[in-house]
C-alpha cells in the first residue's frame, strides 16, 4: 500500500534523527534535525546515481543489503515523507524533553 511506503520513509528519517540524538545527546536538537535532513537528502540523491539499483540486481550479499538500506529509486514524494517524519520526531523530542528537564528554582 502506498501509505505504508511513505510512513516507512517518515520512520526512516525519524530513526536517523534518533540515532544522531543518541550519539551526541549534548548537541542542540536543531543540529540533530539539520544533520538528519542532510543525511536523508544525501541518501535520496545517491539513488539518482543508479548504483543502489545495480547492487541490488548484480551485487554480492553485502551490496544487496546496502541497497535495501539506502533504497534504489529516487522520488520527490520521499523527500516530503522524510520532512514529515523529521518534523514529527523533532516536535516530539522538544515536547518530551522539555517535560523531563529539571526546573531551576531561583
Amino acid at each position: 500500500m502506498i501509505l505504508d511506503k511513505y510512513f516507512g520513509d517518515a520512520l526512516y528519517a525519524a530513526l536517523i534523527y534518533l540515532m544522531l540524538r543518541a550519539a551526541c545527546p549534548q548537541q542542540a536538537n536543531s543540529l540533530h534535525l539539520i544533520a538528519a535532513a542532510f543525511t536523508v537528502i544525501a541518501i535520496e540523491l545517491f539513488q539518482l546515481t543508479g548504483i543502489g539499483l545495480e547492487w541490488r540486481e548484480q551485487g554480492n550479499r553485502f551490496q544487496k543489503l546496502i541497497s535495501i538500506a539506502l533504497g534504489t529509486r529516487f522520488g520527490f514524494i520521499d523527500l516530503f515523507a522524510y520532512a514529515v517524519g523529521l518534523a514529527g520526531i523533532y516536535w516530539f523530542d522538544r515536547i518530551f524533553f522539555l517535560k523531563l528537564r529539571p526546573t531551576n528554582p531561583t
